[in-house]
């Protein structure tokens, strides 16, 4: 798959949302994508989108909306990529209601607008709530994979070490966030970790180069060793922000 995919879906968005009229007050796409060549993986990389729109006949501009994305989910190249957040305009608060969607948000008000106007630029991100956030955005992640270990949720090994990659490179990105980069984008993940916690005795850096890697399908993994690896990565990181 090559970057074309991804400019078509971008147009479309924009041209069957701009149908939509005045309910649109903005669309941001933002995330990898957002940032450019170089900070994405073609056919591994979501596409993000974050539409904000009028709450009036918010039942009618929710039916059209979803009347487009169901039109997108048809398409096998695009199904798997597009990932489209939608948020009325009065919901948007001077500090977003939860982890996630501050983080969302916070990425948002560093997107490309593609419609309207860009909202989120108004909203206040101050270090405090970032790192509240953050930190339960880590601690939720460690105790999500906790379950998956201890219940198995009917996943053979490879599927929980699976897991165990997406878990690690939460914690990563989020323990990066609550450092005070909130810019960054999963693909800068392992060069930054590598350079910067290499030689760190309180997690391994390493961890998430696998990660990133296994996710990718381009590393072979022992997955029962890297299971427990994945586990005490996202354990350690939990004890570093309960530490500050």
């Amino acid at each position: 798959m090559s970057t074309v995919e991804y400019t078509v879906i971008k147009k479309k968005m924009v041209n069957q949302l701009a149908a939509l009229g005045d309910c649109v007050k903005g669309l941001i796409l933002y995330g990898s994508i957002a940032k450019g060549d170089g900070f994405y993986i073609p056919g591994e990389s979501d596409i993000d989108f974050y539409l904000v729109v009028d709450g009036d006949d918010i039942l009618e501009t929710y039916e059209k909306i979803t009347r487009i994305i169901e039109g997108f989910r048809t398409e096998p190249l695009f199904a798997p990529l597009l990932d489209l957040r939608v948020v009325e305009e009065d919901d948007i608060r001077p500090q977003p209601y939860n982890a996630l969607g501050t983080i969302l948000a916070l990425g948002a008000s560093q997107g490309e607008v593609l419609l309207g106007e860009n909202v989120f630029q108004d909203v206040e991100f101050p270090e405090t709530v970032i790192k509240e956030v953050t930190k339960a955005l880590i601690v939720n992640s460690y105790v999500s994979y906790t379950d998956i270990l201890t219940g198995g949720h009917g996943l053979d090994p490879y599927g929980i070490a699976l897991e165990g990659g997406e878990h690690v490179l939460a914690c990563a990105h989020a323990y990066l966030a609550y450092e005070g980069e909130t810019g960054r984008v999963r693909y800068e993940l392992p060069e930054i970790f590598q350079q910067r916690y290499k030689n760190s005795t309180n997690f391994d850096a390493g961890t998430v180069l696998e990660a990133h890697r296994y996710r990718l399908g381009i590393q072979k993994i022992d997955p029962d060793e890297f299971i427990h690896r994945a586990f005490k990565f996202c354990k350690a990181i939990k004890k570093q922000i309960s530490h500050k």
